[in-house]
């Protein structure tokens, strides 16, 4: 929808999403990193801190973490796992599917993301 409408994907989701949920302690960085969780990555033997580069075993592969990027306003805004909240904001996110929808998610998208989107077959496939 960004590229569609021409508008950043942050100013997008502030004006669609957390605005009208009056969500205002969510977006793509944060301003105080005190505020922040720390983040960690398995280990063999006990979870370990993650630092701003950190890359992470998966499958045969390896994926990049950059956690201090939340802090960066001119960091790219993500919107596969790019974004920081409170868990307030988070909670009235949820509250809003939970209870039907509101002026975002509406009534009509809340009911498809609570319907079986992949039948009862995934249940056989393994996990994720």
């Amino acid at each position: 929808m960004s590229a569609a409408t021409a508008t950043p994907l942050d100013e997008l989701v502030r004006e669609l999403v957390t605005a009208p949920l009056n969500m205002v302690d969510t977006a793509f960085y944060a301003v105080d990193g005190a505020r922040l969780a720390a983040t960690y990555a398995d280990s063999a033997e006990k979870p370990v801190r993650m630092n701003d580069v950190m890359q992470v075993p998966l499958f045969d592969s390896v994926c990049a973490f950059a956690p201090g990027r939340i802090l960066d306003p001119n960091s790219y805004p993500s919107g596969g796992a790019g974004m920081a909240g409170t868990a307030h904001d988070i909670l009235t996110f949820l509250e809003t599917i939970r209870t039907g929808g509101g002026p975002i998610p509406g009534s009509a998208s809340v009911e498809a993301m609570l319907a079986n989107q992949v039948g009862v077959e995934a249940a056989t496939q393994g996990p994720g």
